[in-house]
C-alpha cells in the first residue's frame, strides 16, 4: 500500500502503541442500537428527549474500565465526548444539552481521565508528604524542617535522580519554602495550633505542607519522543482559537482542567 498518504503530524506513537480502546457513549446507549440512531432513524427531537430525561448511568465505574483496558494490553483510549446528537458528556457553558442536566447530574469525563491516567502526581505527593509528617511526629522536628533537610542542596546541582531521566539542572527549594512560610504566617499558625491544643479546645487547627517539582518542558519532543532517547512519547499539547463572525471567541485545548483555572488563563492570553 505504497500509495497511502502519510498522516499529518507525528503518528509514530500510534504505530508503536497499536492496540487501544474506542469508547462510543452517549444518549444513543439507551436505544442500544448504534450511535447514529437519531439521524439514521430520523427520530424527532421530542421523541429522542426521553433518553435525555432518563440518562442515569448508575453503574458507571471508570476505574473498572481502565483496569480492564490495561489488563487487555491496551495503550490508549479514545472517547466520543460529543456525537451527532449534540449531547455533551461534560459540563459546558456552550449548551444546556449536557450530562450535568440529566438525572445523573455529574461530569463523566473528569473521572474517566483520572482513572485512565492512573495513580500519578497526587498519589505520589501524598505518600511522600505522609512520610515527612510521620518522621516529624516521631522525631519532634518541625515538619517544615524535615522537608528542608531533604531538599536537593544548591551544591548538588546538576542532580541525577538515578532513574534515567534528565538531571535537575537548578533550583532554590529552600528559598521557595522560606518565602511560602513567611507569606502564610507559618510560625503564628503553629503558635495558635499549640494554644488550642493546650486549652483543650474542640476546634483544632490543622497545618499541611506539600512540595514537589512540576515537570514542564522537560525536553524537546525530538529527544523525548518515540524516535529519540526519552520516554517514547512527545510532550506537546494542542490548542485551537477561533474568532467567529459574531465576535465570539472559542478556545479549544487538549488538556483537561482539574482546578488550575485553564479558562482564566485562556482569557488572559486572548
Amino acid at each position: 500500500m505504497s500509495d497511502v498518504r502519510p498522516a499529518v503530524g507525528d503518528s509514530s506513537w500510534f504505530t508503536h502503541d497499536r492496540f487501544g480502546l474506542f469508547i462510543h457513549w452517549g444518549l444513543y446507549a439507551l436505544p442500544a442500537r448504534h450511535e447514529w440512531v437519531k439521524q439514521r432513524e430520523q427520530i424527532p427531537d421530542e421523541v429522542y428527549q426521553k433518553y435525555f430525561e432518563r440518562f442515569d448511568p448508575d453503574l458507571y465505574d471508570p476505574e473498572l474500565w481502565a483496569k480492564a483496558t490495561r489488563d487487555a494490553g491496551m495503550k490508549y483510549f479514545v472517547v466520543t465526548t460529543k456525537h451527532h446528537d449534540g449531547f455533551c458528556l461534560w459540563d459546558t457553558d456552550q449548551t444546556d444539552y449536557k450530562v450535568t442536566n440529566t438525572p445523573y447530574g455529574h461530569d463523566l469525563l473528569a473521572p474517566m481521565v483520572d482513572a485512565y491516567r492512573g495513580a500519578g502526581r497526587p498519589e505520589a505527593a501524598y505518600a511522600i508528604e505522609r512520610v515527612c509528617d510521620a518522621v516529624a511526629a516521631l522525631t519532634g522536628i518541625d515538619p517544615a524542617d524535615v522537608r528542608r533537610k531533604n531538599f536537593i542542596q544548591p551544591d548538588e546541582f546538576p542532580y541525577d535522580t538515578g532513574i534515567g531521566m534528565l538531571p535537575y539542572d537548578s533550583g532554590n527549594y529552600e528559598g521557595a519554602l522560606d518565602k511560602a512560610l513567611k507569606l502564610s504566617g507559618y510560625q503564628d499558625l503553629r503558635t495558635e495550633q499549640q494554644r488550642r491544643i493546650d486549652a483543650g479546645e474542640q476546634k483544632l487547627l490543622g497545618i499541611g505542607l506539600s512540595s514537589y517539582v512540576e515537570v514542564c518542558g522537560v525536553a524537546p519532543s525530538k529527544w523525548i519522543g518515540l524516535s529519540g532517547e526519552g520516554w517514547g512519547a512527545g510532550l506537546w499539547e494542542s490548542a485551537n482559537i477561533r474568532v467567529q463572525l459574531t465576535g465570539k471567541t472559542v478556545v479549544t485545548t487538549g488538556s483537561l482542567p482539574h482546578g488550575q483555572g485553564h479558562e482564566t488563563l485562556s482569557l488572559i492570553h486572548i
